[in-house]
């Protein structure tokens, strides 16, 4: 790897951190994002002078500036752990560390957070955002398993006047299952691994969601407590002993006194992982002695006293029955091998995806083939090679036609520049591009029409009520035909046409995810939002103009730019506007709202601030508001993109990264001078 490369993949590091900490939206499978990892690590390890200041190595991953929940800095710390991939490792770590125990711990798949006690009672829950600063989920975390609402006051001796406990989220197996057979059956889009689906469900403001969704949390760290200690202080296993008695559910925690030991444990708990209830992805090793860890410190992004062993991904050999093509919503036909039923990581895998004709000729793999298969990380079954061939043939996928429609397949982009790559139907007619882009207009991030799903969309599609996009606002014409359809009845049409008809008042975030740009979902549409009054505004925009927003980059200005340029035979305008004009016509709204006020001025519009330390007259939240109300995006970490550092008392480590990185640091009092 050279300076370049070196810097490319520091930007691509990002981006996919980005999607799975911040957009609960993984671009990348955990194995592979690990593997970009180590590359950066084993080059910035060579080139220290060279590492990039953003660098993902660098920090937590993760930050809160998209966050809808209210800001709040840590206490201690919530550093991550890392992560290590061979037992070589392990046993340097314990020789360096030289401690006389250990403890070597499942490490869950799920999303961490600290929750704080007073006199017993949960009084706040933060997640980890970038390890600083994070969200304050106290009303959520009060639904979730195994964090207690009140401390059993049976076994704290001394009245702990504050305990704030380290806990991870997670969803258990059974229950992921359940809620991603739910939304493939509403036609929605699943959620991609246990970890993402904790984060997203627990991150929703409704708490009816919370409350049914299932979490769990085990507790693995006592982060601090203000009063008399109520076990061996000197002890982190004790400390997890302790925390069960007083209401916890504890992380599994083994107590060992060497490496062989450690190592035998390890293995020990990767024989038994496929069993358990819940994932985990790796096992943890921590210096037990809580001096001893104090000694050792932290860095900037990980303990020294703790290390985190990752399982490779367990992997068994089937027979490819058949090769299916499905097509999607943009045209997209994807290949997908159906197996001979394998059992993998605890579930019955029967079917792998092939992403795209490219990947079946790498592969080399045909129907009849023995092939290896494994579940990336623990959740995505792939085919990683054939292991026996059939025959000398390959899969060709335009030896077929389309599934929905029985038309000609086509290779490479489509006439608006989308599916660049892989296999499409170029048929705007096909059935099933049609009822998947029903689908999607209708679910819940985009224009969220309740009682609108695929049974009913596929019904009205087969009665020829619903042809095209804008039909949807025409379906009251239908009203007294809906009433005697079966499984509808008065009071379920009535609430139909009442959700169609609230749907024509959401904000152009939602309308512009449902318009089914690739890759353009609700963080775009709320940039675009705040930079456009109408939706028909960002047709007037260059590639280079929406290129240099905060949050759009080239390969997504290029997209929403063909997009609203792109021109059916026949049409005189581009089919976006088209489109447009319709809804206006039917009364949806095509004006940004909630993110611009005309008669308000936005001082602050187009500046990234990050805020630290304690300030004169606002709290952390209170001057954030008045950031974003005044046009600012807040962001929850120090970055070469970062505009202002809004600083207060005991600004710490983020006034020496804006100093760094020349950043300009404020005051309070200057930020309200730039209000004014």
């Amino acid at each position: 790897m050279n300076a370049k490369e070196y810097q490319k993949s520091v930007m691509l590091a990002q981006k996919a951190s980005a999607a799975y900490y911040d957009d609960d939206a993984p671009i990348m499978e955990d194995p592979e994002f690990d593997t970009l990892m180590q590359k950066l690590k084993a080059y910035e390890a060579e080139h220290p002078d060279q590492i990039a200041p953003d660098s993902p190595t660098q920090k937590v991953g993760g930050s809160i500036g998209k966050s809808s929940f209210a800001k709040v800095e840590h206490t201690v710390p919530m550093l991550s752990l890392q992560d290590v991939f061979n037992e070589k490792e392990i046993t340097e770590f314990i020789e360096k560390t030289n401690a006389q125990d250990y403890c070597v711990e499942e490490k869950i798949d799920g999303l961490s957070v600290s929750v704080t006690y007073e006199d017993g009672k949960l009084v706040r829950a933060e997640t980890r955002g970038d390890g600083f600063i994070g969200e304050d989920i106290t009303e959520n975390a009060k639904f979730i398993k195994g964090i207690p609402v009140r401390l059993n006051d049976k076994y704290l001796r001394n009245n702990i006047s504050q305990l704030e406990v380290r806990c991870e989220v997670y969803l258990p197996v059974r229950r992921f299952e359940e809620i991603n057979e739910k939304l493939e059956n509403e036609g929605k889009k699943p959620f991609v691994n246990p970890r993402n689906a904790a984060a997203g469900l627990l991150r929703t403001k409704d708490l009816n969601v919370v409350k049914k969704a299932g979490l769990c949390a085990f507790a693995f760290n006592i982060q601090r407590y203000v009063g008399e200690p109520f076990y061996d202080v000197n002890s982190h296993y004790a400390g997890l002993q302790a925390l069960e008695t007083i209401g916890f559910r504890t992380v599994k925690s083994y107590l060992v006194s060497d490496s062989d030991t450690a190592l035998k444990t390890i293995q020990m708990i990767g024989n038994y992982k496929a069993d358990l209830p819940y994932w985990i992805d790796g096992a943890v090793v921590k210096v037990d002695d809580l001096r001893v860890q104090k000694t050792l410190g932290d860095t900037s992004k990980y303990p020294r006293w703790a290390i985190a062993y990752k399982y490779p991904p367990e992997e068994k050999e089937t027979v490819v029955k058949d090769i299916i093509l499905q097509t999607g919503r943009t045209g997209r036909v994807t290949p997908v091998a159906m197996l001979e039923p394998v059992f993998l990581a605890g579930t019955k895998v029967e079917r792998a995806t092939l992403h795209n004709p490219e990947i079946i000729q790498k592969l080399n793999v045909d129907v009849g083939d023995i092939v290896l298969v494994r579940k990336a990380a623990e959740i995505i079954p792939e085919i990683i090679r054939v292991v026996k061939k059939s025959s000398d043939g390959i899969y060709n996928v335009f030896d077929h036609a389309c599934p929905s429609c029985g038309g000609d397949l086509c290779q490479g982009a489509d006439e608006s520049g989308n599916n660049a790559s892989g296999s499409y139907c170029p048929n705007p007619n096909c059935p099933a591009q049609i009822q998947r882009r029903f689908e999607f207009w209708a679910s819940r991030d985009c224009m969220d029409i309740r009682g609108l799903g695929p049974k009913q969309i596929e019904k009205f599609i087969a009665l020829g009520w619903l042809k095209e996009i804008p039909d949807i606002y025409r379906l009251y014409r239908h009203w007294n035909e809906m009433e005697q359809l079966d499984g509808f009845g008065k009071k379920t049409a009535e609430n139909l046409i009442a959700a169609i008809e609230a749907s024509i008042n959401r904000d152009i975030d939602r309308l512009i995810k449902a318009l089914g740009m690739p890759g353009i979902g609700r963080h775009i549409g709320k940039v675009l939002a705040k930079r456009c009054a109408t939706v028909a505004d960002i047709g007037a925009m260059s590639i280079s103009e929406l290129a240099e927003l905060d949050g759009i980059g080239p390969v997504a200005a290029t997209v929403i730019y063909n997009s609203f340029h792109h021109k059916s035979p026949g049409n005189a305008e581009p089919d976006m506007l088209i489109l447009l004009k319709q809804l206006q016509a039917l009364g949806v709204n095509l004006k940004s709202k909630s993110f611009q006020d005309e008669e308000k001025p936005q001082p602050l519009a187009g500046k990234t601030f990050v805020i630290t330390g304690t300030l004169p007259s606002l709290k952390r939240e209170e001057a954030a508001s008045l950031i974003e109300e005044n046009g600012g995006t807040v962001s929850g970490s120090v970055s070469k993109k970062t505009g202002y550092l809004l600083a207060g008392e005991k600004a710490g480590s983020k006034l020496a990264k804006a100093q760094s990185l020349g950043v300009k640091v404020i005051t309070e009092e200057e930020l309200k001078r730039m209000l004014k």
